[in-house]
């Protein structure tokens, strides 16, 4: 079994077949890692690409978003009417069942979003009110 050593981590991992060169392991944080490594390679090999980030384009073109968005209406308009979207969004509750109070009793729970397969699990709960006040008064 060949097994290599994470240049990420420093476990040690076995590279998939389809790619014997690996030498990340498959873990998220060590992809991540990766992914990193390989965009700041990038950046520093490639001296055409004049801008690194959005901040350095900004203080070397100052203006350059208030002409975009004077030349490009119909982008400002589209854009007003998303964020509006956006912001309703944030601001109203989350849509509810309409159920404000189960009453105690046994309940059938199953799945409805389709993913589970034809005779699939179902649940029978049973609901207990734990409160420490009454309802008669």
């Amino acid at each position: 079994m060949n097994t290599k050593k994470c240049i990420a981590c420093g476990q040690y991992f076995k590279p998939w077949p389809q790619t014997p060169d690996q030498t990340y392991c498959s873990k998220a944080e060590c992809q991540r890692e990766r992914r990193r490594r390989a965009k700041q390679r990038e950046r520093l090999s490639n001296p055409k690409q004049p801008f690194h980030s959005n901040a350095e384009m900004a203080s070397d073109k100052p203006g350059y978003w208030r002409d975009y968005r004077a030349d490009h209406p119909d982008y400002v308009d589209r854009n007003r009417l998303l964020q509006k979207g956006r912001n309703l969004r944030r601001t109203l509750p989350r849509e509810s069942s309409g159920i404000t109070h189960l009453p105690p009793g046994r309940y059938r729970l199953e799945r409805l979003d389709g993913d589970s397969i034809a005779n699939g699990v179902v649940w029978i709960v049973e609901i207990h009110v734990l409160s420490a006040f009454s309802r008669d008064g």
